[in-house]
This record gives C-alpha cells, sequence and structure tokens, in this order.
C-alpha cells in the first residue's frame, strides 16, 4: 500500500540497462522509508496505481527478465508455487511472488 491507502501494480519503468525493457515486477511492496519497492528498488510513482476490491490474488506465471548473453529472456515458470521455507519467492523458479502475474478474482 502507497500513499492514502492506494495500491501499486506492475513496474512500468524503463531500465537503461535492459535496453529500456521493463523488469518484470508485477506488484509493488513497499520498502522502510515506504515509497521505495523493496522487489525492483524503483519509487512507488513508476508502478501503476490500482483501484480494485479484490477477494483473492491468484499468482500465474512469472514475468522477471533475465538478462542472458544479451537478451532478455523470461525463465519460463508458468505458476507460483508457495516455498515453505520463503513465503515470497517460488519453490519452482526462486523469484519474488511479486514477478508473477496476479489475477484477480472479484465477488
Amino acid at each position: 500500500m502507497g500513499r492514502s491507502g492506494a495500491s501499486y501494480g506492475k513496474c512500468l519503468k524503463a531500465h537503461a540497462h535492459m535496453g529500456g525493457k521493463v523488469d518484470g515486477c508485477q506488484e509493488f511492496k513497499a520498502s522502510s522509508d515506504g515509497e521505495e519497492c523493496s522487489i525492483c528498488s524503483c519509487h512507488m510513482n513508476y508502478h501503476k496505481k490500482m483501484v480494485r476490491h479484490v477477494t483473492e490474488v491468484v499468482y500465474t506465471e512469472c514475468h522477471k527478465n533475465h538478462f542472458v548473453n544479451g537478451s532478455n529472456v523470461k525463465d519460463g515458470c508458468k505458476e507460483y508455487t508457495e516455498n515453505e521455507c520463503s513465503p515470497n519467492k517460488c519453490a519452482a523458479c526462486n523469484c519474488h511472488k511479486s514477478f508473477h502475474r496476479n489475477e484477480l478474482i472479484r465477488r
């Protein structure tokens, strides 16, 4: 949650070190100062502001870009799997769950 109770979704910042592509962060997680994302280190203003009435969030495929041999590739993980040792990391790809696409189930 950001200022005034608003929530923020995926990061839209184009990173120069990644050839102008976004990093794949799908959800804003506030750091200790409250305005920087603890996942991708971008300011909350780079994240899409969301207004939603959610009853459940389901995490699906991973969108984290891995810079390999001069190109951006995704790891191919199709579904977030809860990790017992580290609750916010996917057991399959070891990425933070905010890199996984979240689908909202509304009532």
